[in-house]
């Protein structure tokens, strides 16, 4: 089978990773998978896994990859076309709502089979404004036009869209992330656990780095305890500002955008991730393969994948005493530490590459059988 993965610029590492990681899992199992992309971010090469493979880029100017400013619309929909046409692919992977309305003419045009993946929960269909009743007239239109078969990595994310968009609850399938095992593994924990506290972040609000440096406030009887934050974003300049008002500019360390995360995690004796948003948190995920312990936030997607005290241990969102309650206990209580770091391989094993890529081929296989179907 030859997939077509498209996807716009990516600002951050986690659908990059996905994408790469599906790609070469598909690869490996003996079909042919290529990536187009829309544009290139500043900042891509720092956050996306290199890979040789990542082989079609269409050069387009950044703006093509601002889905809701047309002006290379036209353009860009009429390059896709050639170049799919040259491609030929059995079917098109499409990443991100806004990539479907943006060459959903294309995949009607062409009679090519879809598969969307939503990575997120899209919050863009609630409410009555105009915008909103944009967003889900323009996704409605682009879902019965391209009539793709529709996947979302968690039952929350798929609830989001049906419930927005009124459609039949099962109408997105669920599929979980996956997760490249021998990246992370390998090494024996160290013991005792480092006390360095790791969070993988943009610099955003909506990852809530505000309220780890706070929780690290409330652990001042732990003077040792340091937290790093790897990633970059526009908030950098207000959060060493929040350390240093709190007395923690020795405690607190901003790495910027990093490649060694490997490295960060086994050097690490907890790892926070504590957004109020996700999809399905690859960093969790990333963490558990490495035999570190998660604290994530009760929200959904997190919520969904990490197990309170099975996998790892879940608190409430913007919390700063739950959190460092909970990092102590990592600490203090070795059986439950134990216990989360097995339940997070046990998880891990799950989400293994080779069995999500196989999952994907078959929602592949669906998609064209559908589209034979009715046609």
């Amino acid at each position: 089978m030859r997939i077509a993965h498209f996807m716009d610029r990516v600002p951050c590492g986690g659908i990059g990773t996905v994408v790469d990681l599906i790609h070469r899992g598909t690869i490996a199992a003996g079909h042919e998978s290529h990536v187009i992309t829309g544009g290139r971010d500043e900042g891509w090469e720092d956050w996306l896994l290199s890979s040789p493979d990542w082989n079609e880029d269409l050069g387009f100017p950044d703006e093509i990859t601002v889905f809701w400013k047309w002006r290379y619309r036209r353009r860009f929909c009429e390059a896709l076309s050639r170049h799919l046409v040259a491609l030929a692919p059995d079917v098109i992977h499409v990443h991100k709502v806004p990539v479907l309305i943006m060459i959903e003419p294309v995949l009607r045009r062409l009679g090519i089979p879809s598969v969307l993946t939503v990575h997120g929960i899209v919050k863009g269909f609630a409410g009555g404004g105009a915008g909103n009743f944009w967003n889900r007239h323009a996704f409605r239109g682009a879902l019965a036009g391209s009539r793709c078969r529709c996947v979302a990595v968690s039952a929350s994310a798929a609830r989001c869209v049906e419930e927005g968009l009124g459609l039949a609850p099962g109408r997105f399938k669920v599929q979980g992330n996956p997760i490249d095992e021998g990246r992370f593994s390998g090494r024996a924990p160290v013991l005792p656990p480092p006390r360095s506290i790791l969070m993988l972040s943009r610099l955003v609000r909506m990852k809530r780095i505000q309220t780890a440096v706070r929780a690290l406030a409330v652990l001042d009887d732990k003077p040792e305890f340091r937290l790093r934050v790897a990633g970059s974003g526009p908030m950098q300049e207000e959060l060493e500002a929040l350390a240093d008002s709190l007395s923690l500019t020795a405690r607190v360390e901003f790495l910027g955008a990093r490649r060694d995360v490997p490295d960060l995690l086994h050097a690490a004796g907890v790892v926070w991730h504590l957004s109020n948003s996700e999809g399905g948190p690859m960093v969790a995920l990333e963490a558990m393969a490495a035999r570190v312990p998660v604290v994530v936030t009760d929200v959904p997607g997190s919520g969904e994948l990490v197990q309170h005290e099975v996998n790892g241990l879940v608190v409430p969102l913007s919390s700063p005493p739950a959190v460092a309650a909970a990092t102590r206990r990592l600490w203090q209580d070795e059986g439950l530490r134990q216990r989360v770091i097995e339940g997070g391989l046990a998880t891990v094993v799950r989400h293994g590459v080779a069995r999500v890529a196989a999952e994907y081929v078959e929602h592949y296989k669906a998609a064209v059988s559908e589209h034979h179907a009715r046609y």
